[in-house]
This record gives C-alpha cells, sequence and structure tokens, in this order.
C-alpha cells in the first residue's frame, strides 16, 4: 500500500540519464515502471526506460506515476494495471503537473493496455522496434536498435559492454562504462584506426555500430573484430546509403572467428530494399538441434555458419546477383579428408532444411578456410561429400574430374548409380554446367523462343543469352536438345570467360599448328579455340583437336574441371 513507488526510484528530484528498469513494480498511488514521482524544479528523465508491469490504484504509468517536470527521449512497454475506476492512469504517464513536460517519448498501446497517456505517443509493438519511430533520438551515441537486444527495443549502448570498467559519476546518474573490446578498421592505405565493440552476453552477439565508411563507400575496407568469449555472432551497422551506391565503388570485409564476408557497395542496390536507415550483417554460427537427421549427418561437426541482414531491426531476405557476396569459413579438415581435400564442399540450407550444393565452395590450404562466393544469405555448412558412379572404368581418364564435380553439385549422373560418360552432351546440358562451373545466379528476363519456361534449363541458357555468351542458330532459337560440338563447347567457354574476366584472352591462329586437324575448325570458333589453347585449357589427344566431333558427357567434365581450376 506504498506510494511513490518505482522501479528505479520512489521520488525523483534530480536527473535521471541513461537508466533503465525491467522488473514488475507495484504499490498504491504514484506507481510508475521507473520512477513514482518526478518532481520540480529538478527532477528530469532523459534517455531511460521501464518494460516491467505497473500495478497500482491511482496515478499510474508505465514509466512514471505522476511527471512534475521533464521526460525527454523515454519509453515503457510494460503492462500497465489499474482499477476500472482510476482516473489518473496512462501508458507512459499517469499524471502530470502544469508543469510537466514529456518530449519525444512512447509507450507501448499492445503490451500496456493503455491508448492514452497524459504525455507521450503510443505506438505498437511493430512500431516500437522500428527505429524510424524514434525520429530524434541519438543512435549514434546514445542508443541502439536490432532485432536481436533487448527483445527488439531501443537499448542503451553502455549496456552492451562486456567486460567493462567504470568511468566515475555523481548526481544520480547512471556509470558509463568502458569497451575493453576493439575491431581494427584497415583502410587500402594501410591506415588503421580502432572502434568499440559492444558485447550483450545473454544474447551472445557482439557488434560495432561505427560507419566503418562514414558515408564515403570508396575503396577497400578491412574490419577486423577480435574473438570474445561467450559470443558466437558478430554484427555490423552501416548505413543503407553506404550499401546502395550504383555499382561497386567499395568492398568491405568483416572479419571474425566464426567466418568473414566482403560485401559491395551496391549490395542493396536493384533489390527494393533500400527502405530504412540504418543495415545491419550479423555473422555468426548457429543451433544445429533443428536440422533434419539427414542434414546433420552430412554436416556433423563442421561449421554451420548463418549470413543475416537486417534494416532498423527488420529482418530481409537479401538475394541480389549483381552483387556477389565472397565468403570465408575456418576449417581444419580431418586427416582422411586431406588425402583428397577437392571433396570438401559448401552446402546452404533452405527454410525446410534442406541441402543445396554451392557449387564454387572449396578449401584453400593457404589459408586454412572454406571460401565460396553466394549472392543470397542463408544458412552455410561445410561437408565432405564424395560422390560416385559405377560406369566410370571406361573413362578412368576422367573418373576423378567426374566424381569432383558431382561432389560439387556441377554435374549429375543420369540415375544414382551411372553417369553415362561416353554418351554425347547437348547444346541445353552443356551450357547449364558451365554457368554452374562459374557460379553464375540470378534470374534472366527471357531465353530462347525454343526454350520452354518449364525446361530445366531455361535459366541457365537465359543468363548465358543475356551475357552475350551465345547468340543461337538464328531466329531467336537455340536447338537445346541437339548433341553440341566441340568447337562450339569452346566458343562457349572462352565467351564467357571473357565476360567473367571483363576481358577476352587473345589467342592467335598460330596456336593451332601443332593440331593435325586444324584445317577442320570453322572459321567463327578459330579465336576462341586459340585463345583457350593458349590458357592450357585444351590439350586435344593425339595432335588432333575433334572440332566437329560431339563432345561426351566425360570430356565435358574433365574440360569444366580444368576451367574450374584454372586461374581465370
Amino acid at each position: 500500500n506504498s506510494t511513490q513507488t518505482g522501479g528505479l526510484v520512489g521520488n525523483n528530484d534530480g536527473e535521471i540519464d541513461g537508466c533503465y528498469a525491467l522488473g514488475a513494480v507495484t504499490g498504491n498511488d504514484y506507481v510508475g515502471g521507473l520512477v513514482g514521482f518526478n518532481y520540480s524544479p529538478g527532477g528530469a528523465i532523459v534517455n531511460s526506460y521501464a518494460t516491467g508491469s505497473v500495478t497500482g490504484n491511482d496515478y499510474v504509468g508505465g514509466l512514471v506515476g505522476g511527471n512534475g517536470k521533464s521526460i525527454t527521449d523515454c519509453y515503457s512497454s510494460g503492462a500497465v494495471v489499474t482499477p476500472a475506476a482510476s482516473a489518473n492512469t496512462g501508458g507512459l504517464a499517469g499524471y502530470t503537473t502544469a508543469i510537466g513536460v514529456v518530449t519525444d517519448s512512447f509507450w507501448n498501446t499492445e503490451t500496456s493496455g493503455k491508448n492514452t497517456s497524459v504525455g507521450g505517443t503510443g505506438k505498437t509493438t511493430a512500431e516500437m522496434k522500428q527505429q524510424a519511430t524514434f525520429t530524434d533520438w541519438d543512435f549514434t551515441t546514445v542508443w541502439g536498435i536490432n532485432s536481436t537486444d533487448n527483445g527488439g527495443y531501443p537499448f542503451l549502448r553502455w549496456q552492451g559492454y562486456v567486460p567493462t570498467a567504470p568511468a566515475g559519476g555523481s548526481n544520480g546518474r547512471r556509470t558509463a562504462q568502458i569497451p575493453v573490446y576493439q575491431a581494427s578498421i584497415r583502410a587500402e592505405d594501410g591506415t588503421e584506426t580502432a572502434v568499440a565493440v559492444l558485447v550483450n552476453r545473454d544474447g551472445g552477439i557482439a557488434s560495432i555500430e561505427e560507419d566503418p565508411w562514414h558515408g564515403m563507400p570508396q575503396g577497400e575496407l578491412a574490419v577486423t573484430i577480435p574473438a570474445i568469449p561467450g559470443v558466437d555472432a558478430y554484427a555490423l551497422s552501416i548505413p543503407v546509403t553506404d550499401l546502395s551506391t550504383p555499382d561497386a565503388q567499395g568492398m568491405l570485409e568483416i572479419s571474425t572467428d566464426q567466418g568473414s564476408v566482403v560485401v559491395p557497395s551496391n549490395m542493396l542496390t536493384g533489390t527494393g530494399q533500400t527502405d530504412g536507415n540504418q543495415a545491419r550483417i550479423t555473422i555468426g554460427s548457429v543451433d544445429r538441434s533443428d536440422l533434419p537427421e539427414d542434414a546433420a549427418e552430412i554436416i556433423g561437426d563442421r561449421p554451420l555458419l548463418q549470413l543475416r541482414m537486417s534494416i532498423d531491426g527488420r529482418q530481409l531476405d537479401w538475394n541480389n546477383s549483381q552483387a556477389p557476396v565472397r565468403v570465408s569459413i575456418p576449417y581444419a579438415p580431418t586427416t582422411a579428408e586431406l588425402e583428397d581435400p577437392e571433396h570438401i564442399v559448401v552446402v546452404y540450407v533452405d527454410g525446410a532444411g534442406n541441402l543445396h550444393s554451392v557449387p564454387n565452395g572449396r578449401y584453400d590450404a593457404e589459408t586454412g578456410t572454406v571460401t565460396f562466393t553466394t549472392t543470397h544469405f542463408s544458412h552455410y555448412a561445410v561437408a565432405y561429400v564424395h560422390r560416385t558412379f559405377e560406369d566410370l572404368e571406361a573413362v578412368l581418364w576422367g573418373k576423378k574430374q567426374i566424381e569432383v564435380l558431382a561432389s560439387k553439385g556441377i554435374v549429375k549422373g543420369v540415375s544414382q548409380t551411372t553417369f553415362a560418360p561416353e554418351a554425347a552432351i547437348t547444346r541445353a546440358d552443356f551450357l547449364c554446367l558451365l554457368v554452374r562451373t562459374l557460379g553464375w545466379e540470378g534470374e534472366p528476363e527471357g531465353s530462347f523462343s525454343d526454350v520452354a519456361e518449364d525446361a530445366y534449363y531455361w535459366r541457365e541458357t537465359g543468363i548465358a543469352k543475356e551475357l552475350g555468351i551465345v547468340s543461337g542458330i538464328g531466329n531467336d532459337r537455340f536447338d537445346p536438345d541437339v548433341a553440341i560440338s566441340r568447337q562450339d563447347m569452346m566458343v562457349m567457354t572462352e565467351r564467357a570467360l571473357g565476360v567473367l574476366n571483363g576481358s577476352a584472352v587473345e589467342g592467335a591462329a598460330s596456336d593451332l599448328d601443332r593440331f593435325s586437324d586444324r584445317a577442320q575448325i570453322a572459321g567463327y570458333a578459330v579465336n576462341s579455340i586459340a585463345a583457350l589453347v593458349k590458357e592450357g585449357l585444351i590439350e586435344g589427344g593425339n595432335g588432333e583437336m575433334n572440332p566437329r566431333g560431339e563432345a561426351t558427357r566425360a570430356e565435358t567434365a574433365v574440360f569444366l574441371y580444368r576451367i574450374y581450376n584454372s586461374d581465370q
């Protein structure tokens, strides 16, 4: 039956700055989640909040029971419980004197059960978790907000500092705290600066809230966050505008002990997801207990990494084929895996727990990491896959290459047990394999007139057409089901490598002199084949090129294996 009861103090005649209260509060009159009564002349509450439920008879509010001076940049989100006959109750404040002022402060109308207050603005739960609601608040030095910390509500930046050291303080103010952990930002010219790392031990996440580009997303920057005990996820906040440049004007590397990503400054361009102020990229390990049994068996105890992105606390399903992101995951292979490391692969886990191959994933022995590029964020895992087929004994010269590409999801068998290595390969099938080998993703606007939209190769032929790799046979036709000749296979590949590298490799007709059947090469294919020969990607057999012969599935796999492992 007490009066003037608050989660932090009962009555306040001083300044409360940067404080919060979480517990439930029960009293009689003048009951508030943070303060019972905020007195004049000295009572000032700034940059503070309360989340606990508040129960009382009269003069009851989510933040303060009564306000006689000033409340600025504050909020409350707890339930406010009073008798039906109570006349002085509100979502944020129950009562105010004639000189009481409330500025830029809010309460949750849904959780409080109150639609009115003598001061402040009521917002829904969703609105209370959006930075855009708190337009005049200081989210640079005082407040932070994201979908992970504090239930998605705004939090005080000092809350995340772990471990901490006292910095002194007086006059009833909350003591500021000094972060021990710092990240390094290295510019392209080699200069380095240090920035604070905020650590939320309860959430197991560490974050950097300072814009590394400072509004000028140009050149290459490397942000290195140190390993922190008890933390399994790391986040970097960056203005949306820094990730919305017309093209990749800058590259930003974020390195952690969980993994590293290199993101381009046009990451959000063209996605339709640029509404908002602050983007947040999160790298972290994943609880694998929810994985389906078959997926858990394939992944085992190898790394499982989650990449996430949000804007102003709103999670995004990021996907942009025009802005590939490079990813590296630290990995120490077993002794058995090191005997055949080409079968160390990358898979991503979709929302249903299904595994999908990431063809460009591979182990880099020099860096001790598994690397890949992707154009969408998801859960990514390291796996070890050794796929083989029963009918490869007749093509032992291509057995290894077929098995490696099959393990990476680039080539597939004609059944679970057979590959048909000596069968001819169609133009459409070769184009599918070439696009997978080079790691191209995206959804084209169309394809050739003789390629049905439900054909399994529609996407790949459309991508190749848009990039100028293939132009068809005339009249917007491609002849997808016709067996491809060796020379056409080489022409498509040379054009694709030119697009990939931004410039074509120059070959000379003299590079073909060592082939006895060079005269059989069609005029349109001479330069392309010469370029591939010069790069060591074509060897021929018995001094012959056999340009007009049909390419077999085994020959195609060996050829694409060279492309996959080249420096192109």
